[in-house]
């Protein structure tokens, strides 16, 4: 495992907007006994239940940057995009050691490519000279992140020993759009929230 904050250089630590899918109380339950194993080495921190996020996608603007477009026209591009799409639920798998995560993945369903597809070409439509960044890989949940080089076999193993390890369903019912934090020093994303915008209208 390696430290994400160091592969993840943002030019602000704060108010990076980001489109969030976030767990209810019972899936966000469901997930801390992972901290467990977690807490037992020191390459890797909890991130806290109530940070608990799958990101949809980071959009290309932080609220320090002053050529940005205006939150508001941002937050109706946003809500215009998801608006037509249905409502829908991921199934989580169990837990997974990655290169800078412990993480809980889903399949990557129609509908949520729809979801990020849409979101992404408001984002381009908005603001046409500006790069997107990368879209997740998969639908997930990271329940701790790197902070250091580690072996990541002292994860796997208990890990893989515990029960109980889904799948969960992650309905997705709204989308959050949020100002996102990084907090290298705890190992956490934290945020503070804009919008919360449903799908389907």
């Amino acid at each position: 495992m390696k430290d994400i904050f160091t592969w993840m250089r943002w030019p602000w630590l704060r108010g990076a907007l980001h489109v969030y899918a976030l767990p209810g109380q019972a899936l966000r339950e469901a997930l801390v006994p992972f901290h467990e194993p977690i807490r037992q080495v020191p390459f890797c921190a909890v991130q806290p239940a109530e940070w608990f996020h799958a990101t949809v996608t980071r959009l290309p603007w932080f609220l320090a940057d002053p050529t940005i477009p205006p939150v508001a026209d941002i937050t109706a591009a946003v809500a215009r995009a998801v608006a037509t799409l249905p409502p829908f639920t991921l199934q989580l798998d169990g837990p997974r050691v990655t290169e800078y995560a412990v993480t809980v993945d889903a399949p990557a369903s129609p509908e949520w490519t729809a979801l990020v597809t849409a979101i992404r070409a408001a984002a381009a439509e908005l603001d046409p000279g500006r790069e997107l960044p990368i879209p997740p890989y998969a639908p997930h949940i990271s329940v701790g992140y790197g902070i250091a080089d580690g072996d990541d076999e002292v994860l796997r193993e208990p890990l893989a020993a515990m029960t109980g390890t889904g799948p969960f369903p992650l309905p997705v019912n709204e989308v959050h759009l949020l100002a996102v934090q990084q907090d290298p020093q705890r190992g956490i994303f934290c945020w503070e929230p804009i919008a919360a915008l449903p799908l389907g209208g």
